[in-house]
């Protein structure tokens, strides 16, 4: 249970104090993608969560904040109808999900910042089972942010997050 206990919690990024946690002496940001930067299955940033996506990059620099979604085949967001760059994201159609996608982060990071220490990442999600477990497993600090569009979820994601509510009410 430990495991999807995330360290911090918050209604959503914009209340996520991305300098005090760079004072903290962490050096990479990974956000989920759905529920936490978009709505579930879609492609635009949401303006509120652009913005602050757009500060963890100032105050972490570009290179040391990506994306990573387990929709392994996704390799493109837009904001305000402008396709970004597609090296935001981590993944790629081969690489492991979350939580066992590790290595692809590491060789992310190391690719674009030239380094990567994984007890230095912050590990943003909506998902206990996924997000906030990498976040344990890499000994990073992992950051729970409560979804909100949950209507639209694939009925396998809605089974884990019936569980994930039933040990998190148990447990927390």
């Amino acid at each position: 249970p430990s495991m999807i206990c995330p360290h911090l919690v918050y209604p959503d990024i914009e209340h996520i104090p991305f300098a005090e946690l760079k004072k903290a002496g962490f050096l990479h940001v990974v956000f989920d993608k759905d529920n936490t930067l978009t709505d579930h299955d879609v492609h635009e940033f949401l303006p509120s969560k652009y913005n602050s996506f757009i500060q963890a990059q100032s105050i972490f620099g570009e290179n040391n904040v990506g994306i990573f979604t387990n929709h392994l085949k996704i390799k493109s967001i837009t904001h305000k109808n402008r396709l970004l760059p597609s090296d935001l994201f981590i993944n790629w159609e081969t690489a492991q999900k979350k939580p066992f996608c590790l290595p692809e982060i590491e060789q992310y990071f190391k690719k674009k910042a030239g380094k990567f220490e994984a007890d230095k990442m912050i590990i943003i999600g909506d998902r206990l089972l996924t997000d906030v477990a990498l976040g344990k497993q890499a000994k990073g600090l992992s950051v729970y942010v409560l979804p909100w569009d949950l209507a639209r979820e694939q009925t396998g994601i809605k089974v884990s997050r019936q569980l994930e509510n039933f040990v998190w009410e148990k447990l927390y």
